[in-house]
Order: C-alpha cells, then sequence, then structure tokens
C-alpha cells in the first residue's frame, strides 16, 4: 500500500563508460546544447576551460562519463522538450519539473562521484534557475561528496520574493531604476518606508493582512506563521523527506525517518499552540478559522500574484472523493491494527512499530505523488482548485515548501493528519512511565532566570528578487520586525551517587494542573547528553549552545558590521533559535518547564550511524527511546515529580516596543 509511490533512487550509480559517438555529437548541436570550437560542450555541459579545475578536464573524459548514460539521455530530453526553459516558475509538484530535477540531481551527484566539480564544470546559463537550485541542494544531502552545512544559503536571500511581501518586492523594482536619487527626504520614501543608509536602501517590510483591520483573528500570528527562518526550515524539512522519494529508499538512508517526519510536524503543531498561549492569556479570542479567505501578499517572478485562496472547497468531485476515500482507508488500517501490503501480506501494528508504519501510510497516501497535487489544488486554491496536471504559472502557497507555513490552512491540514496518530494512541495501553524513574541521580534545584521576549529589527538582502544574479550599485534590503528571546542559562542541580554518563530532556508547554494529559502540545527545546560526576552537579543550559538550533544573525544587516558576529550559525534543517520561546506578556506568561534526566545504557552503538553522516548528524539522535520521550504518547503510573523528572511553572515576559525606529509596522509587532 504505501509502496506505490516508489522511484527509482540514483539510477546512475553504475554507468557503462565507453567511447563517443557522432550521435552524441548530433544530440549536443540541437537546440540548447552546442559544442563550441569541435571541443567544448555548452548548455547544461558547458565550455570546459582548464582554469575551472586545478587540473585540465579533457574533453573526452566529460564525452565518455555522459556516453550511454540514460540519466543524461532522460534530462537532455526535458531540456529538448522545454520543461527547463529560464522564465517558467519551478514547482516540485509538476510532474514534468519533478522528472527534469531529480535527473539533473543523479547527473550532478555522477558527475561529482567522478572526480568533478559540477558547479564548476556546468553553466546553466539557459537552465531554470530554481530548478538548478533544487537540484543541488539534494545533492548536498544525498550525494556522497558533498560539501556540508555551510553550503546551504538560505532561501530567503536566494528566492526573497517567497518570503517578503509583494509591495516589497515592487518597491525595490522601482527603486533599482533611481538609486542615485536622494531617497530620504523624499515624500515618497516617507510614504512608502524607505530610506538610504551608506551604501544601502532599506525597506520597511510588514507581513501579510497589514492593511487590513485586525480582529484577534488567524493575522495576529502571522509573524510566527511567515517567519522566514522558520519557513526556510520547512524547505529543509522537505528536502529530508521529499514526497517523490519512497519510504524503502528513505529507510536505506536513515532507518528512522518514518518516525522524523511524523515527529517534526507534530512539534511544529505544538509550538503553534504555545504561541497561541499569549492569546489565550491574554483574553484575545480569535474570531476567525484558518478556513478563511487569505491573500498570500506573495508574488511571482514572472509578476503573477500568488492566488488568492477561497474559504470554500467548492462542488464535490471525484478528486475530493478520493481524498474521503483515503480517509476511510487509513481509518479501516487503524481499527483493524494492521496493514495489507501489495502483495497481499500483513504487518501488525504494534507498540513498536506504529509510528512507523502510520507514518509510512499516512505519507503514501496523503503526500503520494498524485494524491498530494489533488490535495494542494483542492486547498491551495480553494473554490473549484485549479486543475493539476498542466503546468500553472502562478502556483500556490502550498505548492512550495518554502510557502506552505504562511497559509493557516495549512496548519490545520497537519493537524488534521497529526490526530490519526493521537487517535490511535487512545486505542493502546499506556505505558509505564515508572520504569524508567531512578534512584541513582535526584534533580534537587533549579535556577531559571527571567526570559523575556521581543520584536527586533532584522533586514536582509533581497537583490536576488531584482536581479538574477542579485548584482546591483547599491544594497537593498527588507527589514521587518521579528520575534526573539533574550539570552538565558538554566541551571540545574543534580545530586549523584554514580559516575554516569546521562541524556537530558528539556521541553516547554502550556500552563497545566495535570500536564501529562496535556502530553502532545509539549515542545521539545533540546536533548543532550551529560558526564555526571558523584555528589553535586550543576546542568547548565542555554539556546545559545545548543546543537539542535540554527541561528541567521550572520544574515541580518540591521545596525553595524561591528555588532556582528563572524560565526555562521545557520543551518536550514535545524529549527530556528529565534522561535525557541512563545511570545510572552508583559505582565508574564504561564507556561511549564520540564526537565527529565535518564542513563544513556540505551544509548546507540557507533554501527547504527545512517550512511550519511551529514544526514544523520541533523537528526541528533542519542538513544533508541522514541522521539519526544516522555510525551510521546499517554502513560500511566506518573508522578507530578520523581527524583529525576520535574515540572516547573515559569513565566515569560514580554517587552513592548510601541515607538517604531525608523519608519511604521504593523500594529500587533509591539
Amino acid at each position: 500500500m504505501f509502496g506505490a509511490t516508489a522511484l527509482i533512487w540514483i539510477i546512475c550509480l553504475g554507468v557503462t563508460l565507453s567511447a563517443p559517438t557522432d550521435e552524441f555529437r548530433s544530440i549536443v548541436n540541437e537546440g540548447e546544447l552546442s559544442l563550441q570550437n569541435g571541443k567544448h560542450l555548452m548548455g547544461i555541459v558547458p565550455g570546459i576551460a582548464p582554469s575551472s579545475q586545478k587540473s585540465q578536464i579533457t574533453w573526452d573524459g566529460i564525452e565518455t562519463l555522459l556516453q550511454d548514460n540514460p540519466v543524461y539521455d532522460a534530462f537532455v530530453e526535458y531540456v529538448k522538450n522545454g520543461v527547463t526553459l529560464k522564465g517558467l516558475t519551478f514547482n516540485i509538484y509538476n510532474d514534468d519539473m519533478k522528472e527534469a530535477a531529480i535527473k539533473l540531481f543523479e547527473l550532478i551527484r555522477n558527475v561529482n562521484n567522478a572526480g568533478y566539480d559540477a558547479k564548476k564544470l556546468f553553466d546553466f546559463e539557459d537552465i531554470n534557475e530554481d530548478l538548478a537550485a533544487y537540484a543541488f541542494d539534494l545533492n548536498i544531502l544525498y550525494g556522497e561528496k558533498h560539501p556540508g552545512k555551510t553550503a546551504f544559503v538560505p532561501p530567503f536571500i536566494r528566492k526573497p520574493n517567497f518570503f517578503v511581501n509583494g509591495e516589497t518586492i515592487f518597491k525595490a523594482l522601482r527603486l533599482s531604476n533611481q538609486l542615485n536619487y536622494n531617497v530620504n527626504n523624499s515624500g515618497d520614501a516617507r510614504v512608502n518606508q524607505y530610506y538610504k543608509m551608506d551604501d544601502t536602501i532599506i525597506i520597511n517590510t510588514n507581513y501579510s493582512g497589514w492593511n487590513l483591520p485586525h480582529n484577534g483573528g488567524e493575522e495576529e500570528l502571522n509573524y510566527f506563521r511567515e517567519d522566514i527562518s522558520l519557513n526556510s526550515y520547512y524547505y529543509g524539512v522537505h528536502l529530508m523527506h521529499p514526497y517523490w522519494l519512497s519510504s524503502r529508499d528513505l529507510d536505506e538512508i536513515h532507518p528512522r525517518h518514518s518516525e522524523h517526519y511524523y515527529y517534526t510536524h507534530q512539534q511544529l503543531t505544538a509550538r503553534l499552540l504555545l504561541e497561541k498561549e499569549h492569546l489565550k492569556q491574554g483574553h484575545i479570542a480569535p474570531k476567525k478559522s484558518g478556513y478563511g479567505d487569505f491573500n498570500p501578499y506573495l508574488v511571482h517572478k514572472n509578476g503573477l500574484m500568488f492566488p488568492l485562496r477561497s474559504n470554500t472547497l467548492g462542488d464535490w468531485s471525484e478528486d475530493r472523493a478520493k481524498i474521503k476515500a483515503v480517509d476511510i482507508a487509513i481509518r479501516e488500517c487503524m481499527s483493524r491494527g494492521l496493514i495489507i501490503m501489495d502483495n497481499a501480506t500483513t504487518i501488525n501494528m504494534t507498540e513498536d512499530n506504529y509510528v512507523d508504519l502510520l507514518a509510512k501510510l499516512i505519507r503514501a497516501n496523503y503526500d503520494g505523488v498524485r494524491t498530494s497535487k489533488i490535495i494542494r489544488s483542492l486547498f491551495g486554491y480553494g473554490g473549484n482548485g485549479f486543475p493539476y496536471d498542466i503546468y500553472n504559472p502562478a502556483p500556490s502557497l502550498l505548492h512550495h515548501p518554502e510557502t506552505a507555513l504562511r497559509d493557516p490552512i495549512y496548519w490545520y491540514m497537519m493537524q488534521y493528519v497529526l490526530n490519526y496518530f493521537t487517535e490511535y494512541k487512545d486505542t493502546m495501553m499506556p505505558y509505564n512511565l515508572a520504569e524508567y524513574e531512578t534512584e541513582d541521580f535526584k534533580i534537587v534545584d533549579a535556577s531559571i532566570p527571567k526570559i523575556t521576549t521581543y520584536f527586533d529589527y532584522y533586514q536582509f538582502n533581497i537583490n536576488k528578487a531584482i536581479t538574477g544574479n542579485g548584482k546591483l550599485p547599491l544594497t537593498i534590503t527588507a527589514r521587518q520586525k521579528r520575534l526573539k528571546h533574550s539570552q538565558f542559562t538554566l541551571a540545574f542541580t543534580v545530586d549523584s551517587k554514580v559516575r554516569e554518563n546521562v541524556i537530558v530532556r528539556l521541553y516547554l508547554g502550556p500552563p497545566c494542573d495535570n500536564c501529562w494529559e496535556e502530553y502532545s502540545k509539549f515542545f521539545e527545546l533540546d536533548t543532550f547528553d551529560f558526564y555526571l560526576q558523584k555528589g553535586s552537579n550543576i546542568i547548565n543550559w542555554s539556546p545559545e549552545t545548543s546543537s539542535r538550533l540554527s541561528s541567521d544573525e550572520y544574515y541580518n544587516l540591521e545596525g553595524s558590521p561591528s555588532e556582528k558576529s563572524g560565526t555562521n550559525k545557520y543551518n536550514m534543517f535545524k529549527f530556528p533559535e529565534n522561535l525557541l520561546i512563545p511570545r510572552g506578556l508583559e505582565s508574564g506568561m504561564n507556561l511549564t518547564l520540564f526537565v527529565m534526566i535518564t542513563p544513556s545504557g540505551d544509548s546507540f552503538d557507533g554501527d547504527f550511524a545512517p550512511p550519511n553522516h551529514f544526514y544523520g548528524e541533523l537528526y541528533n539522535e542519542l538513544d533508541s527511546k522514541p522521539l519526544g520521550f516522555p510525551f510521546h504518547r499517554p502513560s500511566n503510573s506518573y508522578k507530578d515529580e520523581a527524583n529525576n523528572y520535574k515540572f516547573y511553572n515559569i513565566l515569560v515576559h514580554h517587552k513592548q516596543n510601541n515607538v517604531a525606529s525608523n519608519g511604521y509596522f504593523s500594529s500587533h509587532l509591539y
């Protein structure tokens, strides 16, 4: 059942090498591929200048590499058919573009594994930039010779129009034609909120809906849903779990990928619920659901606005019937507690495998190649949707991983899918938490400082939205207010009877009387190891030192250069550090901090590491316990506290800033 979406992975792992032929040369001379001086490939395989590599690459070597290569031949066909043309709006849910991107990725991987540097070797002048970027991103994760995590430039730098409002992009386009004007003293500059400092033109940028009345609806959280690093992070989630790649292939990359796929989305929804606490505790009751009309405020590179999503699903249709049939089939599997495979074999869902099997079942049926397109057509546009089997020059927010989280309805869709897991967990016997208590060590004290959130200014380069290469006489930046938190350190005093390696888990949850009943609402701050000495130990933790989080301050152009750290701590595959703590209240917002310490006796041995060490590093697994432990499912035999776990009531304050610096911003960003 969940093998239906299988795609052959890396079909060019072994390539038969043979001498070039005249037929190959004739193909290269057609259309977008041409030979230069009879020796150099152009287009996707370009002229090879000796200076581009330390050692000269021979023409015969490249021809031999590509000769009889089925991946190269397939990609050439996509090029000849116009699938890779510049100017097309890349959409990974378009079948032809998806297949072209996959073939290009496989070609890059094949060339890199042969000892060449594809980025230096290939000239992508006539290839769709976004398609090529996607292929290179895949290669960094899945290539055998990847350059490492520092190779990832944040998506909000590479594709600013996916992260800032369309009016900001239009202002930047207009200003790029009048860079010599004195913009600071014009009435237009004051009205349209832009100014110049040194060699930079800065455009104050709001979030979607800023010009509409705020009535306690979903727009109150747009600073969270539309955060540039959160949406960049979700693009990384897509790369780690490509919808078009079968579970079988992903199992070979990492055996727990399905569990991570589920847990990532569960944690995102838990984090959103925490963000809503300031509305709940501040007595701001949302008046609109995520099903209301939604205007994305974004613009595609071709000038078309992202479609407005209406709040209706339109008439009953075959596509809606298919989605309903999927829902019924999944619930039938859950009620029976087993999955029937394509070959008629059955697999029983057990306490140990239910997350893996249910995640694969849902992924194959809701995020399969065909179904995922139907869902994005139905929910991305509203009304009667849009044909998902033809090229669309203006895809919806849901058709791009970088923009999907901006739409409130996507969060409702995630919650709907997560409800399958919750419902199934409720049918299981609760696990015995008492098995994880210990007398060997005890948490005796905690030092929790005042934690404060605030909105701070952040500006980033959006030149790439103006020109393809981002080169302009001046730098143009978008300047936003983004949620951040003060620096703080948590300290726990632990008395230990033993010397032992332990694992420390930290979670943040809502205020609760019986917190174990609110298990699905706890958000993981961090999980890390620590070596306990006999006697008294102090365990310190701060977000700045966590290896689980990503910081984008390296790309923040606000303030003077001397204020910036020279270390780039950005990692697209890790949760953004600036959103770790939810927005508080001026008087303090009640939350619950949980800490648990367990022996690391079930830690993985060295043989467990996934084949791709970079991929494995991103998962940050320390032991074999279920992800989210001890809040992974309902428990029994629990206590309000034990020697090795405690709940603490904490307050998160919000520092208000009612006076905007250098311009106006949305009224709820104070």
